[in-house]
This record gives C-alpha cells, sequence and structure tokens, in this order.
C-alpha cells in the first residue's frame, strides 16, 4: 500500500509538472482586443498616409492594425488629423473639399472668362483646379493672356494648335492630335489654328486665383 501510495503521489506530481511545462502561455484577450481595435499601426509617425497605403493583412487577426482603411481616418478624425490626402482625393469633405463626380458633355457651360479668337466650355472649378475644354476656329488667332498663379496643361482632341509665348511671343510650339503642351504660371501667350478646320482641345489647369487674366501683348 505504501509503494501505491507513493506511486500515485509521483505519479500525480509528475502529471502536474507535465502540465505545468506543457500548457500554452496564457494570453489576456481583453488587452488584444484592446490593441486591435483601438492603436493605430505607427511604423513611420511622420508619414501619416503611409497608414492608409499599406497593404491589408492576409490574416484576419492582425493585432496592431485595423483591417480597414476607415478605421485609421475615424482615429484621425478624433486626433484632429486632417484626412490623408489619399482620403481627399476620392472626395472626402473637409472645409470645402468636393466630392467624385462625373460632368456629362451637355452639361458644360460657358459662363466663364473668355478670351477672343476661342472659345471655352467649363466642365468644373474647385478650390485649386479648372477644367474644360477650348475650340479655335479655322485660321483663329486668340488675344494675348495668361493664367495668373495656374499651372495649365493642354491636350489635343482634335485639328492643331500653335502657341507663341516667349519674349516678343518669339517661343512657338505646334501640336496635334494626341500631343499635350504646358504653360507654366504667368507665362503670356496666345494660341492660334493654323489650319482649316476647328481645333478642340482639353485644359486643365492646378492653382489659384484668377483664371485668365487678358493682356496688351507679349512680355
Amino acid at each position: 500500500m505504501g509503494w501505491t501510495g507513493r506511486r500515485h503521489h509521483v505519479g500525480a506530481f509528475g502529471a502536474g509538472l507535465r502540465g505545468r511545462r506543457d500548457a500554452p502561455p496564457r494570453c489576456d484577450r481583453r488587452v488584444r482586443r484592446l490593441r486591435s481595435a483601438d492603436v493605430p499601426d505607427r511604423r513611420d509617425v511622420g508619414d501619416r498616409d503611409a497608414r492608409v497605403c499599406q497593404p491589408p493583412s492576409r490574416g484576419h487577426g492582425a493585432p496592431g492594425r485595423p483591417r480597414d482603411t476607415r478605421a485609421h481616418r475615424q482615429l484621425d478624425r478624433e486626433e484632429g488629423r486632417p484626412a490623408p490626402r489619399a482620403a481627399r482625393a476620392l472626395g472626402t469633405r473637409r472645409g470645402r473639399g468636393m466630392n467624385a463626380m462625373v460632368v456629362r458633355a451637355a452639361e458644360r457651360h460657358r459662363q466663364t472668362l473668355q478670351t477672343s479668337g476661342m472659345v471655352r466650355e467649363e466642365a468644373f472649378q474647385a478650390d485649386n483646379t479648372w477644367a474644360g475644354v477650348a475650340y479655335n476656329a479655322p485660321r483663329a488667332v486668340s488675344g494675348w493672356h495668361h493664367h495668373g498663379d495656374h499651372e495649365s496643361t493642354i491636350y489635343v482632341l482634335s485639328g492643331r494648335i500653335r502657341i507663341e509665348c516667349g519674349p516678343g511671343g518669339g517661343i512657338v510650339l505646334d501640336g496635334g492630335p494626341g500631343d499635350f503642351l504646358l504653360v507654366p504660371p504667368h507665362e503670356i501667350h496666345r494660341e492660334s489654328n493654323p489650319t482649316d478646320g476647328t481645333t478642340e482641345i482639353v485644359l486643365v489647369r492646378a492653382g489659384q486665383g484668377a483664371v485668365v487674366v487678358n493682356v496688351e501683348g507679349p512680355a
């Protein structure tokens, strides 16, 4: 009986040791949930946009990072930080920002500043952007003008366009269908159509202030 009791005692003691040795480490699930839901991943505190642009984790329970980028934007709002640039580009309203939209061809209008020799149709105008199209009649030459602080990008849809700029209008740029032309801010210039057909171009201007400033002549 003594031997049996000793065996039972040793066996229980050994089982207890094995249980303590083999048992997995305890994890406080409350802490894990708190980190997953409330603590953003700040690998680079100098670039807040990096938190939004990082690819999502493959796992469904990756601790330390919300799976949806909307959680990061919610944290930004709660902490008083501006929305990331990517979110603003998608139409998030912060101040006077715009929503994503489509402007149909029939919705363009001509209630915008005009220059002699060409006709502009505005698609939309935001705080820092103007976009629309312009038409140059055959053999037409526009008046001299510049676009203030705006940088202008021109894409030629049809016909040909000629831009004269620089000192005395001595720099001449010619573009045809599929070509892009760039006009820097405050660059005095004029556009002309050297052909017998109508020219149609797309205009996108980025900047602030007056979109068109008509002047008497070249720089």
